[in-house]
């Protein structure tokens, strides 16, 4: 989103701001809830990757292929955040194909959010809590209503839907992958599926956000 919003004029550091709080407010928010609302405790626990194949030559060779050619595909079709889209499309469709079963190694994959979020906090600096306080308070809002809004949804489609309503809670929340992951993981749900449906809602906004912007700018001008 940091990406989309700068490609389309938007200040990088308010959008980084405000998904910061969504981060922190979801992640503080569930465990809260399933232990005062639901009776569940969150507890710490290690991820199993017996099921993951370990990155020999032949696999970090498919997953670098996935990353160069999604990168270049997604460029060339003008996808947008096509850094990010262009190579999990593609690593999406290897995996399904059946010709990967790996994942990159963890250290990899932190140090990845290292620099990241190191990039992202670098455009933060001159700020001062004066000065955004409004969109701490605007990130906080937008954010208890998402969850309250996925917690009602979850509550109320679970039985019609016939899946576990814990599941259904952490899919639609609006937190990240692996913090949602995690909490599944320790609540003994469906991974799978809550990471599954994160991804998804992950890949519907980055895909539908400009298109949704430039509507919207169109409509205004």
């Amino acid at each position: 989103m940091a990406m989309i919003g700068e490609a389309n004029g938007a200040d990088m550091r308010t959008i980084s701001l405000i998904h910061v709080t969504r981060i922190i407010t979801v992640v503080t928010i569930m465990p809260f809830y399933f232990r005062f609302f639901e009776g569940k405790t969150i507890v710490t626990t290690f991820l199993n990757n017996a099921s993951i194949a370990p990155l020999g030559g032949t696999e970090a060779i498919i997953l670098l292929s996935c990353g160069f050619s999604g990168l270049a595909l997604g460029k060339f079709l003008r996808i947008p955040a096509y850094p990010l889209v262009g190579p999990m499309v593609a690593s999406l469709v290897v995996h399904l194909l059946g010709f990967s079963h790996s994942a990159p190694p963890t250290q990899l994959i932190a140090a990845a959010q290292i620099i990241i979020g190191i990039s992202i906090g670098c455009r933060l600096s001159g700020l001062t809590f004066s000065t955004i306080h409004w969109t701490l308070l605007a990130g906080l809002g937008a954010s208890l209503m998402m969850t309250c809004a996925a917690l009602f949804a979850a509550v109320g489609f679970a039985q019609f839907l016939e899946v576990d309503s814990y599941a259904l809670m952490l899919a639609l929340a609006p937190g990240g992958v692996s913090e949602m992951g995690l909490i599944a993981l320790s609540l003994g749900v469906s991974i799978a599926y809550v990471s599954s449906m994160q991804i998804i809602r992950i890949f519907m906004i980055v895909i539908a956000s400009p298109l949704v912007f430039h509507l919207v700018m169109r409509r205004h001008k």
